[in-house]
């Protein structure tokens, strides 16, 4: 099958992939730039608030949403768009999805627990796992709203619609594996990297098939949200402002969740084995040679700018 949609004037495949790298390279720097300064800020002027829950939310949104955000949009825009006509995904195959999503979140969480292991038995010392602490002890309702749904929306507008609307052309192919790849590594810590990888070429697969960023945005708020509830029914059940007969219930309802959980993912595993041979790439005429597209793609200044930045981010959450 061959992609009939046809562009005009397509710049060098380097020159936008090392873009894309670029902005996302921009949006690590400015980012750390503002909490920087915003921690100066605060530490000096308002102590009382530093270091508090409700402070490191507000510096997510701050830092990476309100300020980190708009450098990739800016850094992308001039860079051709391809839009292509919508297509609907029914509410069956919506939920395979997500069974298939549940699947590769376990598997990928196992191995980036694994690997997490590994290391720090090498080094001697434990790797926190930033994310899950900060969601377990903070209020639920905030974290619903930052993680479950405005966070997915806007990694969803980066790393769907601004990325593979600008390098689809090149390659189907591509497109999800360096959406998926890059979306792994934007998360900057071994915990996230492969079940991140994993998802986000799901979710790039669903986009450049349906042509539509609601499947993604869907997928990725329901799965983030089925997490955020078990951090928070898991901080619960070991609250001590809790009584004992709530704390109970609150166990039962982990438990119930853990294997209702695991269940979707056993069945999603099992659907996403036999819809493998499903799986189908469009060509067109601006597709890379197969021996130019890593080349391309990620031997370009902006790539390798993200990259380094990427591994000094792994470092950090290593060892610090």
């Amino acid at each position: 099958m061959t992609e009939t949609h046809m562009i005009k004037n397509i710049p060098h495949p380097r020159k936008v992939f090392s873009r894309i790298g670029l902005s996302l390279f921009l949006y690590f720097i400015v980012s750390y730039l503002s909490v920087f300064l915003l921690d100066f800020a605060f530490s000096r002027f308002l102590p009382i608030h530093y270091g508090s829950d409700y402070y490191v939310w507000f510096r997510i949104i701050l830092c990476q949403y309100l300020i980190g955000f708009p450098v990739i949009y800016f850094t992308l825009k001039g860079l051709p768009i391809y839009k292509y006509p919508a297509e609907k995904m029914g509410a069956g195959k919506l939920f395979t999805a997500f069974l298939i999503c549940q699947g590769l979140a376990y598997s990928g969480n196992l191995i980036g627990n694994a690997l997490n292991n590994a290391i720090s038995k090498t080094l001697g010392k434990e790797i926190s796992n930033n994310v899950a602490e900060l969601v377990s002890k903070s209020n639920p309702i905030i974290v619903f709203i930052i993680v479950g749904i405005i966070g997915p929306v806007i990694e969803e507008l980066i790393f769907r619609r601004f990325i593979i609307d600008r390098i689809r052309p090149y390659g189907e192919v591509t497109a999800v594996l360096f959406s998926g790849i890059t979306f792994g590594m934007f998360h900057g810590n071994f915990y996230q990297l492969f079940y991140a990888a994993a998802l986000g070429m799901l979710f790039a697969f669903i986009y450049v098939r349906t042509k539509s960023l609601k499947y993604p945005v869907i997928l990725h708020c329901a799965l983030n949200c089925t997490s955020v509830l078990m951090q928070t029914v898991f901080g619960l059940m070991q609250s001590d402002k809790l009584t004992k007969i709530t704390r109970f219930a609150f166990t039962g309802m982990y438990f119930a969740l853990t294997l209702t959980l695991l269940a979707f993912s056993i069945i999603g595993l099992v659907k996403f084995s036999k819809a493998i041979n499903k799986i189908y790439f469009l060509k067109n005429a601006y597709d890379m040679p197969k021996n130019k597209a890593f080349l391309y793609s990620c031997v370009n200044l902006g790539m390798i700018l993200f990259t380094v930045t990427v591994l000094v981010e792994f470092a950090l959450n290593i060892f610090r």
